[in-house]
């Protein structure tokens, strides 16, 4: 069956939430990929530019147990593992390299051993999911990371007492977008609506707003 639409001026706040909810994301994943992509490129300006926006989901020096390789918190993308108090500072490599060394540190002897268990000039890691790393050497003692936390979800509360919807703060959840993104999020948002209202001329303002507010980032 198709939907029936009727033009409003309003969103319902169950309709705001929806939208509200992939706009953020979008945002955040977008930026997520530019900077993984600015770190692969070597783009160390542009990393450092993507991170500030990212600054909002970032948590730092948050444990890594030396055991399990289980960092604490909720990581979503690891930045970096280190261990300061002995000047350590780990490597993220595949999980291909990780075998070959981890190999090649057991079974090669003499001054040919660059990645021997008992200090070794190099520390590694391979990401074996979000949350848990796999390290060779063991490290000694728990290391600390970085990293990018998911999202949380944005909720515009609100109570109904018969035909009045009222705004309800102490249940609201706001964006945790960084504050550069306010229009973006914006344009986003009544990207989205538009689409599904079949508001097609709003959904071009909403591009060509955004396209404007690029632009003028850029500059």
């Amino acid at each position: 069956s198709q939907r029936s639409f009727v033009r409003r001026p309003y969103l319902t706040p169950e309709e705001f939430n929806d939208f509200a909810e992939r706009a953020q994301l979008d945002i955040f994943e977008n930026n997520l990929h530019d900077y993984k992509q600015a770190l692969i490129a070597g783009d160390s300006k542009n990393a450092a530019l993507v991170k500030e926006k990212l600054s909002p989901f970032i948590s730092e020096a948050q444990t890594v147990n030396a055991s399990t390789g289980v960092v604490s918190g909720s990581p979503y993308y690891v930045i970096n593992i280190y261990d300061i108090s002995n000047g350590v500072y780990f490597e993220e490599v595949s999980i291909d390299y990780f075998n070959k060394v981890k190999a090649y540190s057991t079974t090669a002897s003499g001054s040919k051993v660059y990645f021997p268990t008992s200090n070794p000039k190099h520390h590694i890691y391979y990401r074996k999911d979000t949350s848990t790393m796999v390290f060779h050497p063991t490290p000694t003692n728990n290391a600390q990371a970085d990293f990018i936390t998911y999202p949380n979800v944005p909720k515009w509360a609100y109570t109904i007492d018969g035909n009045t919807v009222s705004f309800d703060d102490s249940n609201d959840v706001n964006f945790q977008l960084h504050k550069s993104e306010r229009g973006t999020l914006v344009n986003k948002i009544v990207e989205l609506a538009s689409i599904s209202h079949r508001e097609q001329g709003m959904a071009d303002l909403a591009l060509r707003n955004e396209s404007t507010n690029v632009e003028d980032k850029i500059k």
